[in-house]
Parts: structure tokens; sequence; C-alpha cells
């Protein structure tokens, strides 16, 4: 039997999967990428389950570089195969230049595909691990070793295809292997798949995304698409909404980004399910964005009081629902801007900033912004930290909170994470009316 491609073996895995007694609301499916993410994306999809990557770059013996000696993971974990290093004659010292090349190579990899999806944290989660296929099992067994050391739950391995010597070498560290075929020899894994064209770094992002939208759909999010219209121009938007909800969320994304962009995505879809509507939209067209508009604070601030009018002679609107913007980067400069320019009435009840520039607001009319203002920076974003002090100065109600370990973009493990639940205990803390109002379509 041959699996026609990766998301064919994923569907058969997970049909078999799926009969295991299994406790979903403390199981993540992670995929080794970037061949275990389609197989894995059907599994997660067929359980309704969270899903994300495991990011490891094997290091290489010096004489045998395909031979791995060990391996880094994209926290900077590090495991090294002791007993193979003594066998081959090496100390673990003269690792090290082959160590900091694939921390090197990791770090790559991970910046292209962290920026839009960051990680699940796992301490004490039950894992159900899945590749393409298992040849030697080396590269698993690295991955269980750091699953082990972030302290997680159950260890399930799960491969369409596995050799017999790789189940036995991972049967005794896992809690269970799941398997649909071990042939009685096994010399590559690409001759069990009619087709097993190479997953590029794309098609992971985009399986990522698509499972986002997802698992939307699976928490009764609404989403729909909009297009904000205004006399002269019409901008492109997303609103996400659930049946009750307690305030509207407005974002205001900063240069360069879109509405499409996964980690705001990310951010909006839990929000909405902690009970706010979020509105994402491109605060230019096409044809305004080029790099210079990006930093028309005014342009932005008068783009965003045109979106929060659209939303309010919208259908998706409640009279009387408190508003609050969510600004990052040189989107927070326009938040702040446009909730001074509608201070008289008393619509907006919060703006937060996410590694912003509410320096690029003048200091007079940060000066008039009495509303809850949370700025949130990475711990490692120096510059963005010293520009944001300087403008906490300013405003008369605000609060800065520094995400330790993060840069400007929240890539590492676990800052969005951070970000979002700092977003979400902020908002539902001020929120001026803390009844719920249903949704009607009006």
């Amino acid at each position: 039997m041959l699996f026609h491609d990766r998301r064919n073996a994923g569907i058969l895995l997970a049909n078999k999967i799926s009969q295991l007694t299994l406790d979903k609301s403390n199981t993540i499916v992670i995929a080794l990428p970037r061949g275990g993410v389609p197989v894995g994306y059907e599994v997660a999809k067929k359980l309704q389950v969270p899903l994300d990557i495991i990011l490891v770059k094997k290091i290489g013996a010096p004489s045998f570089p395909e031979l791995a000696v060990g391996a880094v993971s994209e926290d900077n974990e590090i495991y090294y195969n002791e007993d193979l290093i003594e066998r081959l004659g090496y100390e673990t010292s003269d690792l090290k230049p082959f160590k900091d090349h694939a921390l090197k190579e990791l770090q790559k990899s991970s910046a292209s595909l962290r920026r839009e999806y960051p990680s699940i944290p796992l301490l004490g989660k039950d894992i159900i691990l899945v590749d393409d296929g298992i040849a030697t099992g080396a590269t698993m067994e690295v991955v269980i070793h750091l699953l082990k050391k972030k302290k997680v739950g159950k260890i399930i391995v799960a491969s369409p295809v596995s050799s017999q010597e790789a189940m036995t070498q991972l049967g005794s560290q896992v809690d269970m292997i799941e398997v649909i075929m071990v042939p009685p020899a096994l010399s590559s894994i690409g001759e069990w798949y009619e087709d097993f064209t190479q997953t590029e770094t794309e098609d992971v992002i985009d399986l990522l995304s698509e499972f986002s939208s997802l698992q939307a759909h699976q928490t009764n999010i609404n989403s729909e698409e909009v297009v904000i219209r205004d006399s002269s121009i019409s901008l492109t938007g997303d609103i996400n909404t659930t049946d009750k909800i307690k305030s509207w969320i407005i974002f205001a994304h900063g240069s360069g980004s879109s509405h499409k962009s996964v980690r705001n995505i990310n951010v909006a879809l839990e929000l909405t399910k902690a009970g706010h509507g979020t509105l994402l939209f491109d605060l230019l067209t096409m044809d305004e964005d080029a790099y210079s508009n990006r930093f028309n604070i005014p342009l932005l601030s008068k783009r965003l009081v045109m979106a929060t009018r659209w939303l309010m002679k919208s259908k998706y609107y409640l009279e009387g629902t408190p508003i609050a913007f969510f600004g990052a980067s040189t989107g927070a400069a326009a938040a702040l801007e446009a909730a001074a320019k509608m201070t008289d009435e008393n619509i907006v009840y919060s703006v937060i900033s996410r590694g912003g520039r509410p320096d690029m607001v003048d200091k007079k009319i940060l000066s008039s912004i009495y509303i809850p203002t949370l700025l949130i920076v990475g711990g490692e974003d120096f510059e963005v930290i010293e520009l944001n002090k300087l403008a906490a100065e300013s405003l008369p109600n605000c609060r800065l909170s520094i995400v330790p370990g993060a840069t400007h973009l929240f890539e590492e493990p676990g800052a969005l994470a951070e970000v979002t639940k700092l977003a979400i205990e902020w908002f539902d803390g001020h929120v001026p009316s803390k009844t719920y109002r249903p949704l009607h379509h009006h």
C-alpha cells in the first residue's frame, strides 16, 4: 500500500489515532517541520486539538556531518548524545562550532515561521508527536528528549510509516507509538508515497494559517471579510464575533503588516474567544502602501476614525457597545491620535500599544488622552523601551508592561501568548460596562 501524499497519510493516521482514549482538552499535536506538518494538520483537525511545530536542528559529528551527535531547539535547549560522542572519541567542547552553526541555521528558519505563528506553551500538556515517516528515529529521539525537558505530560509518537528498528528504539522512551505501516525493510520514506514533493517553508506557514482560521470556526467564532467604504476609498478587513460581545477592539497594524498577518489574527481570535468583537483592516489601500505613508500618522489615524465610524453604522454594532484600539508599531501612534480625536464623544475606552511608537505622537496630544493606555514592549527591544518610557511621561493614565526576553516582533516562544494574556486582562479590566451585549444583526 502506498500513501497518495502527506495529507492523505495524515487522514489515515488521524482515523487510527481518533480510536484512542485521549484527554483532548489537554492534548496538542506537534508536527516536525517541514514534512510532518501536512500529516500533523490532518491529525489535529480530526481530533479538534491545537497544532504546533517544534523546530530542531541536528548537530552533526565533525567527521560525519550527516550523523547527529546532538541537536538544538529554537529556545536554545541543547541535547547531546553523550555515549555516541564518547564512542567517536570527541569531547562535548569539540562540538561548539557545529552547535553554533546549527543554532544559526535554526534561527533563520525560526524567524520566518515564528513571525506569524507563536509557539504554544507545553508544560504539562499531552503531546502527539507527528512526522511523515521514521527511518532511523534519531531526530524523533532528540525531540523526545527536548519535550521531556519541557516537562510535558504523555508523549505519543505517530507516523504513517516507520522502520522496525526505530519502533523498538523509541518504544521504551514514550507512552505509545501509533504507526500505520512497518515494512520489513525501509530504505527511504519517499518510496511509501506516490507524491513525496518537498514541503516548503511557505507551505508550512499556509497550513498553520489555515489551521488558525479552522480553529476559529470550531469555537463558534463568526469571521467575515468586510469592505470599509468612504466616499473616496475602500479598505478590506476581517470581522470576528461570537454570540455575546462586551466590547469591540479595532486593530491598527504597523508599517508593512496587513490584516492577514497570522500574528494579528491569532491575538484577535483569542480576544474574540474572551468576548470581544474584533475588526482587523488595512489602514492603507494597495496603491497607498508606500514606505513613506506607513509613517504618515495623521493619515493612519484618520483611517482609524473612519473605520470606527463605519463599524458603528454597520449591522455588526449594537448601540452603546464600548470600543477600544489595539495598535502595533506605527499603528499604535495612529490609535492614540485617533483616540484623542474622539475624546469628546467618549467612544473609545482604552488603547493598547504592542511594540508601538507612541513617541511619534505630539506630546500635547498625548497629554490630552485620559483613557487607560497599556504600552507593551519586548524586554530585548531596548530602543523602543526608551521611546515608550518617554511617551509614558506625557500620558496621564498609562502603564508600561515589559515582556522579558521578547524582541520587537515578539517572535520568541511564548512571547505573543504573553501579549495576548496581558491584552485580555487589560481590556476585561477596563470595559466600562461589565454586561455582555447580545449581538443582533439589525
